[in-house]
């Protein structure tokens, strides 16, 4: 099945072969599986790339034809053996499969993945603005179109969370007011690298869009709030040593 799809397209109907065309689907299939996981894998590979799908939410018939139908419906009465944990693997790990959803018998109980639909629900902002973000970040190439960032998906972990740290960030002109510092030494903090933005100037000079995690200042305000406010070398010890003396008043 797996090398009928390769060989003859998604929606091969094995049954419609000739004897020979069966005989070398079989004899490269089994040479394919013989080979391990990782062989399985760059298959199920060329098998997804080779998809005609284009629809955003395009499912595992889609992109696996034949050989999902088969898996998934068909070879109940048989045990396929471990192609199907593999295909199971293979679609959760490109596919922006919903939490809780059944893939090939098994429910999946972690999020791995987001397309920008997904994740547009699940921080409850309308999809431009995350696409633009993730535009600026590198994410998405500054080229592709709406539909190309639509296929895509993004780690369900890091992309949220980054998501959520703009929707909440500071920008470069609030920042002594958050910090409770000067403007100059909110420079001296940004300059070494004490705080850090969330994404990089583009260019030098510019401040503009220059945003701070919330969460990242708070850090360091945290830091600050617990450093000692007790004298650690003791009372007027800086006044008793001679090096912190005027440079008139230090011995020779």
């Amino acid at each position: 099945m797996t090398d009928g799809v390769l060989q003859h397209g998604h929606k091969v109907k094995l049954t419609k072969l000739s004897p020979a065309e069966t005989e070398e689907a079989t004899d490269i299939g089994f040479s394919i599986y013989s080979q391990g996981h990782e062989a399985v894998e760059e298959g199920l590979d060329t098998i997804r790339q080779t998809s005609p799908a284009n629809a955003v939410q395009a499912g595992p018939l889609a992109h696996y034809g034949k050989l999902s139908d088969w898996l998934d419906r068909r070879s109940n009465s048989i045990n396929p053996g471990p192609i199907r944990d593999l295909l199971r693997d293979h679609i959760v790990k490109y596919s922006a499969v919903e939490l809780g959803n059944t893939v090939l018998g098994v429910e999946i109980t972690e999020r791995r993945f987001h397309t920008l639909y997904s994740l547009s629900a699940a921080v409850g902002i309308k999809r431009p603005r995350p696409a633009r973000l993730l535009k600026k970040l590198g994410e998405i190439p500054a080229d592709s179109t709406e539909i190309e960032g639509g296929k895509m998906v993004f780690d369900a972990v890091t992309t949220v969370s980054m998501i959520e740290a703009f929707q909440t960030a500071i920008p470069l002109c609030d920042l002594p007011v958050y910090l409770g510092a000067t403007k100059q030494q909110i420079e001296v903090l940004y300059l070494g690298g004490i705080v850090l933005p969330l994404t990089l100037r583009t260019k030098r000079g510019s401040v503009r869009h220059v945003f701070f995690g919330r969460s990242h200042l708070d850090q360091l305000l945290a830091l600050i709030a617990g450093l000692p406010t007790t004298p650690v070398f003791g009372e007027g010890a800086f006044a008793s040593d001679p090096l912190c003396l005027p440079a008139w008043g230090r011995p020779i």
